[in-house]
């Protein structure tokens, strides 16, 4: 078991071991208020040689979606708006339920997961990569935790 602290720190060093100049960085995260309303968030990172853009999207979801289903289309919408970029993407969620839906040959919510698998292979057949990683919620990692 880590500590919060403890966890904080692994996920600041993988982040700064990706490199910078060619992958853009995707933070995502769904909410569920207490009264069913849900919503989903997106902060683009991208970092080149000599500019870095960061871009926040919200969106607003129907009402009583699940928080998994507010999750995938957190990354849904994190892969519309760096479809049209250059270079790598890597993409921080804390919904682990997300990120196995992602990789499940039934998952839930099928739509929306087919939906993003149909653009992480535009990606790729575009020659970037697409990368994952799960980062704990919580913890105080602020590209994670709203702004």
């Amino acid at each position: 078991m880590y500590s919060v602290v403890d966890l904080k720190k692994i996920v600041e060093n993988n982040v700064n071991n990706i490199d910078n100049e060619r992958t853009a960085h995707v933070y995502c995260d769904g909410s569920i208020m207490e009264d069913g309303k849900a919503g989903c968030g997106v902060l683009v990172i991208d970092s080149g040689k000599d500019i870095n853009v960061e871009s926040e999207y919200i969106y607003r979801m129907a009402d009583n979606v699940s928080s998994t289903q507010a999750e995938l289309c957190a990354i849904l919408f994190g892969l519309r708006e760096v479809r049209d970029g250059m270079g790598d993407v890597c993409f921080f969620v804390d919904s682990q339920s997300a990120l196995e839906s992602l990789n499940s040959k039934n998952p839930v919510y099928e739509e929306v997961v087919n939906q993003c698998k149909g653009l992480i292979e535009e990606l790729k057949e575009n020659g970037r990569n697409t990368k994952f990683m799960w980062i704990p919620s919580h913890i105080g990692f602020i590209n994670n935790e709203g702004r």
